[in-house]
Order: C-alpha cells, then structure tokens, then sequence
C-alpha cells in the first residue's frame, strides 16, 4: 500500500529514518515523514557534528515510491575541536539541580568556566579538566536558570532549566468542636499530591505552640484548654520539603459550665450556694452568681465554689439561682 502525501491524494515514499544529531533538509512545504512523489532531500549534521561518508547524501523518492541512493547515514562528533553537546539537567529533588554535558576528546586537557544565572543566585566556577558534570545544592524552587559554559570566554553550550517546585499547601482545612477539649480539624489534599506523605498541623493559642504529623486529611486534637482561641495552620509535605503553611483557621473553645448547683436554705433572709468548678478550670478566675426574684435581678462575684447570700427577702418557690464562669476574657 502506498504512503500518501499528507492532505494531498499524490502518492508518497515512506517516512525516512530518524538522524541521530541531524536532520533531512526538504523543500518547502515537503515533510521527512510523508514525502511526496519526485521530492529530494538532502542530509544534514547539526553543528559540531560530521558525516560519516564523505560526500553529501541526498536521496529522491521516483515513481516506485521506494528510495533512490539511500545510505546509511549518521552524523558523528568531530574529535578534532574542542565542543560539548547533550547539555542536560536533572531537577527531580527540590533545592538540587544535577547538570551534565558530553565533551570531544579534544576537550580533556582544557578547563571549562561553568556560569548559572538565576533571579536570585549567579554562580560562576572555573572546572578541574576533564570535569563533565556538576552538582549545585540550594538552588531556589520553581525558579528558572541560565547556565552556560565556556572554553577561553568562548561560549561552547548554554541552556536552561526550572528548578522543582514546593509541595502545594493543604487546602480547605475546616475546625469543628466536637467535646469542650477537642477538635476535628479536616482539610483537602493540594492540587498536586502525587509526591505528598504527609501533613504538618500546626496549633497555637498565642502562648504555646505545638505540631502534630499525619498522613490523613483530618485530626481530632484533644485535650485543649476552654477559653482559649486556637489559630490552626496546615502543611503538606514529602520526602525533601514542606509546603507553606495553609491560611489559618481560628476556633474559640467557650468555657465549661458549671457542674451541679445547690441552694440550702440558712434562715428566712439568707441562702447557701454551692457550685462544683468546670472539668477544665485552668483559666477560670472566679464566678458569677445571678439572683433574680420577679422583676427584681441582682449578681455577686466571687473566686470560691460558694456563696452566702443574706438580707433578701423571705425564700419563695419561684426564687431562682445561676451561676457563670469568669475568665480573663469575660463571661461564659
């Protein structure tokens, strides 16, 4: 079956073979993987790079549709001069770059001057000879670098490379009270998590500060202090870095009430009030007591777990007793 000219009904030759540093030179409008009847194309090396017969290969695709005066064709290094080609970089581990390069024999007894340009950071070192790779550490992330090389100010290769980019921040994190002490705090995973193990869940009242390490999209904290205001911050990390931290999320632990009030009876005009502190009473400093008797309402303040109330009025059934927390934040 013959080959067919792309977007034409002319019939083709086959695709011609890859060159290994070169190229098929074609007319115009004339493409090395679907060439039309009658065409020529003629063997290129890139530059650096020489053929290895002596004379310029150009084959023609006639009538049969196969090849004439096809050989096998290869472009190889001239080990005359002194030239680097196959300028690569290896950028997989964050903050590292790896670069290597191929030199000619003529090159062994020459020392190369290595320059990297870069936003922030320029580098330029004089190499040992025969030095063909570099290892640069502490590069910035998601950052893009020039480097170049050069033998005598002459330049002989230059390219550039991006450097690895930080692990994407946790998104979405929520925090939702599920007890007086505790938490659950609940997030997405970053846009990219192919290279995340793990997430960093930062918690800080102002005063203390404490992290906590997961490898799951959610946490329950325990064991937090009521009448507190926690700020909660996420990272996201793998094996060489950590994301920045998410935006915070702010959760205020209101203060446990009080447990099992008593009212005893003293005399017609004085009652006994009894109370039992919060389970978590670190940041209590003293208590409200509310009194009200129809229209009439009236509070004490004290740091005990009792109270004596006296000079009221004679104790009816209606008479009714509250007590609120204080903290150095206000009322419960």
């Amino acid at each position: 079956m013959a080959y067919m000219y792309r977007g034409q009904s002319y019939p083709a030759c086959p695709p011609l073979p890859k060159i290994n540093n070169g190229y098929w030179k074609c007319p115009l409008g004339v493409f090395p993987n679907t060439v039309e009847v009658y065409a020529s194309c003629a063997a290129q090396c890139f530059k650096g790079f020489t053929t290895n017969p002596t004379k310029e290969v150009v084959v023609r695709c006639p009538e049969s549709l196969q090849w004439d005066n096809f050989a096998d064709f290869q472009c190889i290094i001239n080990n005359g001069i002194c030239q680097l080609w196959n300028l690569s970089f290896i950028t997989s581990k964050p903050f590292q770059v790896i670069i290597s390069w191929n030199v000619t024999t003529a090159c062994q007894k020459h020392n190369f001057t290595f320059e990297m340009i870069g936003p922030k950071q320029n580098l330029t070192k004089r190499l040992q000879k025969n030095t063909t790779f570099m290892v640069i550490k502490d590069v910035d992330l998601d950052t893009t670098y020039e480097v170049f090389l050069y033998d005598q100010r002459k330049e002989l290769a230059s390219g550039k490379f991006r450097s690895a980019a930080r692990v994407s921040p946790a998104k979405d994190h929520h925090a939702h009270q599920v007890n007086p002490t505790s938490v659950n705090i609940t997030w997405e995973v970053p846009m990219n998590d192919s290279s995340v193990i793990g997430y960093m869940v930062n918690i800080t009242d102002g005063d203390n500060w404490f992290t906590l390490n997961t490898s799951d999209t959610s946490l329950v904290v325990s064991r937090l202090e009521t009448g507190k205001n926690y700020a909660i911050t996420v990272a996201a990390f793998n094996q060489y870095s950590r994301s920045l931290l998410s935006e915070p999320v702010y959760i205020e632990l209101p203060v446990a009430p009080t447990k099992v009030v008593h009212v005893h009876q003293v005399n017609t005009t004085t009652v006994h009030i009894t109370w039992e502190a919060p389970m978590n009473n670190s940041s209590v400093i003293g208590f409200m007591v509310n009194i009200t008797h129809g229209d009439n309402w009236f509070t004490l303040n004290t740091s005990d777990t009792s109270l004596v109330v006296s000079r009221i009025e004679r104790i009816h059934s209606e008479k009714k007793g509250e007590v609120e927390n204080n903290n150095d934040k206000g009322k419960e």
